[in-house]
């Protein structure tokens, strides 16, 4: 029977399928955190991740039922819950399970090596395939949930804001108390609203709208979300590992530009 297996086909299938599945991977918390920020700074904070995600070679986001089948399934087939971090997603019993288990990969390149065919070989050749399939199906959820998240965040989300507002308060109010704060807000209410109006250049890649989403309806005050952040919160939005005052906009109006009225010198 083995003599009539074309064992090289069988090598090309599985190292083709192997390649393929090593470029898509779920993403550890930290990593998609990072990517996250980097979504909502546009670029500025850096992520390995966000290029492709752009340019659509899908992560898969860590979260929901799909991820954890994604999870399970390429850390039983390809070993991958051996690597750091890859399995910290997973209850704790399947986790055990899956480092228990041998990697289907090992036992399908030890079977073609050794040119024999077991039950275990088939077991690993049907699950292997099987994640080939959950790939192939994800990849378009994947993009589409992507894309989405990225669209929502950059249009609603106010998260880089309150870190402005939150080292704006640092540097020009005598203390983070709500009398103090009520002083230096509105210079910053008077920046946004300039920038609106076209007054001053937006700093850096964040768009005019992105200062509108700080001001209330009539840009005579910032929105509430923001007087309501509490002093500790505002000491851990200042003590962020990643969003640093190179990710925000200049602290005082002197460091923006000013634009140059049409028709003007």
């Amino acid at each position: 029977m083995n003599g009539q297996i074309d064992w090289q086909l069988i090598s090309d299938i599985f190292e083709g399928i192997a390649d393929d599945l090593g470029t898509f991977r779920n993403l550890s918390q930290e990593e998609y955190e990072r990517a996250r920020l980097s979504w909502l700074t546009y670029g500025l904070v850096k992520s390995e991740f966000v290029r492709p995600f752009e340019e659509g070679n899908p992560q898969i986001p860590p979260d929901g039922v799909q991820q954890q089948r994604w999870h399970m399934l390429a850390a039983l087939a390809l070993g991958s819950a051996r690597s750091e971090g890859f399995a910290v997603l997973l209850p704790g019993h399947i986790q055990r399970h899956i480092l228990s288990q041998r990697p289907d990969a090992e036992i399908i390149r030890n079977a073609i090596s050794a040119r024999y065919i077991d039950d275990e070989f088939l077991i690993s050749w049907a699950r292997i395939n099987q994640l080939r399939g959950v790939q192939v199906a994800l990849k378009p959820h994947a993009l589409d949930l992507l894309q989405k998240k990225i669209e929502g965040a950059r249009a609603q989300s106010r998260e880089i804001q309150q870190h402005w507002y939150a080292r704006w308060l640092k540097k020009n109010a005598a203390s983070l108390s709500p009398n103090d704060r009520e002083k230096a807000a509105p210079t910053l209410v008077g920046v946004c609203d300039d920038i609106v109006k076209g007054k001053l250049r937006p700093w850096g890649p964040y768009p005019v709208r992105w200062y509108r989403n700080l001001l209330n309806k009539v840009c005579t005050h910032l929105v509430d979300n923001f007087y309501k952040l509490g002093e500790p919160r505002l000491l851990e939005l200042l003590v962020h590992p990643i969003i640093t005052d190179n990710i925000v906009p200049p602290l005082s109006r002197d460091g923006f530009e000013a634009r140059t009225p049409r028709g003007g010198g």
